[in-house]
């Protein structure tokens, strides 16, 4: 399965915002570096994040990024389920063993 750079991003900038220290916040261009995508992708990325609920952000000389304890909560499947939605959108044929094997593996991504 190959993933979108979108949700590529979406991982790396939730597992970064996470090693962050309870109550610090990320500038958007901070999170863009520690990531190593381009800004915009990155902004994109933070709104789609935040309208989930899995990071709050704020504007403003004391705004930034944070994770919130339902980004920490979040599994590799919830995200890529929520993401993905449209993974085997397109396919033709009978898709039914598709659908069932990627939904194993996303299965096996929501274990802890």
């Amino acid at each position: 399965m190959r993933l979108t750079a979108f949700s590529d991003i979406a991982l790396r900038v939730l597992l970064l915002t996470g090693a962050v220290p309870e109550g610090e916040k990320l500038t958007t261009r901070a999170i863009a570096e520690g990531v190593g995508a381009p800004y915009h992708h990155v902004t994109k990325t933070v709104g789609r994040l935040s309208g989930l609920g899995l990071l709050a952000s704020s504007r403003g000389r004391t705004g930034g990024v944070s994770i919130t304890p339902a980004g920490l909560d979040a599994t590799v499947g919830s995200l890529l389920r929520e993401l993905e939605a449209g993974l085997l959108v397109g396919l033709d044929g009978d898709v039914g063993l598709l659908v069932e094997r990627v939904d194993a593996l996303l299965d096996l991504l929501d274990r802890r």
